[in-house]
């Protein structure tokens, strides 16, 4: 017999009994949806769709494991995920559901996993290989000292003109508290705020305002009253505030061009064309608090004709036109 997944690409699957009722059951993966399908097995060789497990956009992950790694003698979910990166953990009922995912923090990208009792305790423990570097790394089951799962995830990192916006995500309601840091390349890190877990699992912040520059950010977060952990840093460039006015002086002008502009921190280029598009001159111009002025046309006077001033810093950039007369 054949039953559809409804995904179109299944990699991996997953057998076990996870509804203890003596029969093997399946668990099938979508690697394009992210997403777990259970199929409950009836004892006859044939099977029963059960319950639809979605993971995206919070989990990446190709492989997955079926265990009892919480000790409470039912099978759970165990999915590496490169994004995180970590460890998910979905409970499982033993009626063939499962409780919602958290996570345990790893510091590179985990690919696979393995349960086996390595220690000789009679419980299962967790062998991972990661992606990068290459390695595997050994996590221990201590039992009734296992960690409350949570994992903190980076899902919006974005810069506009004097500011930053930011967010986490715990997978937790409530408990989780943070400290959110910020450090320029040649300073040390530093407290700009502080947030606490909505009952999305969300962690918004926005930093506002911010001089243009590069910025690294971090949180130092804590669940409950569990220790303090970093995540890793996010690095932005703040883009700068451009302003820019053209004379010429005066108007129309005979045979220079004089133009007043501002830029933040930081180099920018100002340029002319003609009407071809061909750079007729151009030069490397800083930042500065208050406005500048270059002339165009002092050396070598410009033709008559209708030309464009371009003012490029980053991926912005302003233009205008000024004409020239005999």
């Amino acid at each position: 017999m054949t039953y559809s997944t409804g995904f179109g690409y299944d990699f991996p699957l997953r057998l076990a009994d996870i509804n203890h009722d003596g029969r093997i059951d399946v668990v099938v993966h979508s690697v394009s949806y992210q997403e777990l399908q259970i199929f409950l097995g009836n004892g006859d060789g044939t099977l029963t769709a059960g319950n639809r497990l979605s993971f995206a956009p919070y989990v990446d992950f190709y492989e997955f494991d079926v265990g009892d790694i919480t000790n409470d003698g039912h099978p759970d979910l165990i999915i590496p995920s490169l994004q995180g990166p970590g460890i998910f953990v979905c409970p499982g009922r033993g009626d063939g559901t499962f409780e919602d995912f958290g996570g345990y923090s790893l510091s590179s990208d985990p690919t696979s996993s393995v349960l086996a009792d390595v220690d000789g305790d009679g419980l299962d423990d967790l062998v991972v290989a990661h992606e990068n570097p290459g390695s595997i790394s050994v996590l221990l089951n201590h039992g009734k000292d296992l960690p409350t799962p949570v994992m903190m995830s980076l899902v919006e990192a974005t810069a506009d003109v004097e500011k930053v916006t930011l967010a986490w995500f715990s997978g937790m309601e409530r408990g989780v508290q943070a400290s959110v840091l910020r450090k320029a390349p040649s300073q040390e890190w530093n407290g700009v705020g502080r947030i606490e877990g909505r009952s999305d699992g969300y962690l918004r912040f926005e930093d506002h305002p911010v001089v243009a520059g590069r910025y690294g950010y971090r949180l130092s977060w804590r669940a409950g009253g569990g220790e303090a952990s970093l995540t890793e840093p996010v690095w932005l460039d703040v883009p700068a505030r451009m302003a820019m006015s053209l004379g010429p002086w005066p108007t129309p002008s005979r045979g220079v061009l004089r133009i007043a502009f501002s830029v933040d921190a930081g180099e920018a280029r100002l340029e002319l064309f003609d009407t071809g598009a061909r750079r007729i001159d151009g030069l490397v111009v800083h930042g500065s608090k208050s406005m500048a002025e270059h002339t165009f046309g002092g050396r070598q006077r410009l033709q008559p004709g209708v030309y464009f001033v371009r003012l490029v810093q980053g991926d912005r950039a302003l233009v205008k036109r000024a004409i020239v007369i005999r």
